[in-house]
């Protein structure tokens, strides 16, 4: 008994013993969390090359751009770049169109580095440009904003001018120097201006005749083509083209029209009318015809009758210091009129007669038609009448008929159609010389134009319009059927 009651007593203190002790704590080491590798700010060490164009590619050198550059904004003053490629000590970069001279921003990971000033250099788009008279072209500079200071100039505004925005127009054939000046900056483009060739009349090619003028071979149409219409004369000026014609109403009435470049200036009210011809002279618009079946002509619009109601048609036009001079017919006669003083010329009252041309030197008239001439039978005959006298007749085989005429110093130019053998012959007069044909197949000089030299003759052969240039037909103009040229004029 004894020995079961110490026993028990045993296993309680163990018990107890074991269960009252507090175990020995054991050592906890702390776990923390990895230590993120520090962003060090990006740096630009060096950029190559110094200087470049918008669209050439610049490599810029440094640190800081990441272990996987991605995101990485690079800036030419305000115009972000296109990033070619990049590591973490380096970057290509493209020079953005419209960047300055600045510095170079490079932005990652939400900080940035700036470099030294990076050039652009200023630069016109072109270092040599050609142009035709009265056209148009835009000169681009890079290296500049918005914001950048930019005078433009002329050498000669004769030749070209140019506005502020930098856009040039050809004035006259010539050479001259488009200069640009950006601060202290100062660069040019040199300017070949080449003539233009304008011609007018109507193109054929679909139901109706439509008005137009052809610049260089390219044709401007007037009209819409709904009803018939024709042009009949033009002229340029410095900075304008106007054309003359007419256009048949939806009532059957022709009604005569002026154009400013391309644009309706002048629509003749009333009845039936034509405009035949049109000049400008300082800075107003000629142009004479007909109306109500009167002879008339027009100064900006506002209309005169020239032969008192009888019945007639106006066609040759010249304008000068001395006066305005207009040729055509009164009642089958022809006439020429000093401002609306008329003079009746000299021809075979037995048939008919116009002046369809005039022109005018300081000293001088002449007027350029037809008249019935017995050589050796009885045929019409080309003519011209000088200071309104006796008519002059032109050396001609059969028909002949003088259509358009121009002075060109002490040499008289005229020309028209000639027929050999019934067949009509394009032909041109100098000085009332043998004239020289143009086409042997046949056809019609309509308008002639010299310019320094050079004699262009606009009308046309048996297959298409044509354009003759010193009696050589132009390219420019080849080609072009279904069509008659009725006026020529260069500039």
């Amino acid at each position: 008994m004894k020995n079961a009651t110490r026993a028990f007593l045993l296993l309680v203190f163990i018990s107890f013993t074991y269960l009252g002790c507090t175990p020995e704590e054991t050592p906890v080491t702390e776990v923390q969390a990895p230590t993120p590798t520090q962003i060090l700010p990006p740096t630009i060490e060096s950029f190559s090359p110094q200087s470049a164009f918008a669209g050439e590619q610049v490599t810029i050198n440094g640190t800081g751009f990441g272990q996987l550059p991605i995101g990485i904004q690079v800036f030419f003053g305000d115009v972000e770049a296109q990033v070619v490629s990049a590591s973490s000590t380096k970057i290509v970069v493209v020079v953005p169109e419209g960047a300055i001279s600045a510095p170079i921003r490079l932005v990652s990971g939400g900080t940035s580095a700036v470099s030294e000033v990076f050039t652009v250099p200023i630069q016109l788009s072109t270092t040599e440009l050609e142009l035709f008279t009265l056209d148009s072209e835009l000169l681009s500079l890079s290296g500049i904003n918005e914001n950048t200071q930019v005078v433009w100039s002329s050498a000669d505004e004769n030749v070209a001018v140019v506005d502020e925005s930098g856009n040039v127009k050809g004035i006259k054939e010539g050479t001259t120097e488009i200069k640009v000046t950006v601060e202290d900056i100062e660069t040019s483009v040199t300017i070949n201006v080449k003539r233009s060739i304008y011609v007018t009349g109507y193109d054929s090619s679909n139901d109706k005749d439509i008005a137009t003028i052809w610049k260089n071979g390219v044709p401007i149409y007037l009209t819409d083509g709904e009803n018939d219409a024709r042009a009949t004369s033009v002229f340029v000026t410095d900075t304008d083209v106007y054309v003359s014609g007419y256009e048949t109403s939806d009532n059957n009435i022709d009604v005569a029209k002026v154009w400013k470049n391309g644009e309706l200036l002048y629509n003749v009210s009333g009845n039936s009318s034509r405009a035949n011809s049109i000049f400008i002279f300082e800075n107003d618009v000629y142009f004479s015809g007909v109306q109500n079946g009167n002879a008339a002509y027009w100064q900006n619009g506002l209309g005169a009758y020239l032969n008192g109601g009888t019945p007639g048609e106006a066609f040759g036009l010249f304008v000068n210091d001395n006066s305005i001079y207009v040729s055509g017919n009164v009642e089958n006669s022809p006439a020429i009129w000093t401002g609306t003083e008329k003079n009746e010329l000299t021809y075979n009252q037995n048939f008919f007669s116009i002046a369809l041309d005039i022109a005018a030197t300081d000293t001088d008239t002449y007027a350029v038609g037809f008249d019935y001439v017995e050589n050796p039978i009885l045929a019409i005959t080309a003519t011209i009448w000088k200071n309104g006298g006796e008519p002059q007749y032109l050396e001609t085989t059969d028909r002949s008929i003088a259509r358009s005429i121009f002075i060109d110093n002490d040499d008289v130019y005229v020309v028209g159609g000639n027929a050999v053998n019934n067949i009509e012959l394009p032909v041109l007069w100098k000085n009332n010389d043998t004239p020289v044909v143009l086409d042997f197949e046949g056809g019609s000089a309509n308008s002639v134009y010299v310019y320094k030299g050079d004699v262009y003759i606009a009308g046309y052969n048996t297959k298409e319009a044509q354009v003759w240039e010193n009696d050589i037909q132009m390219p420019l103009f080849q080609g072009i059927e279904n069509a008659n040229f009725g006026s020529v004029f260069v500039k």
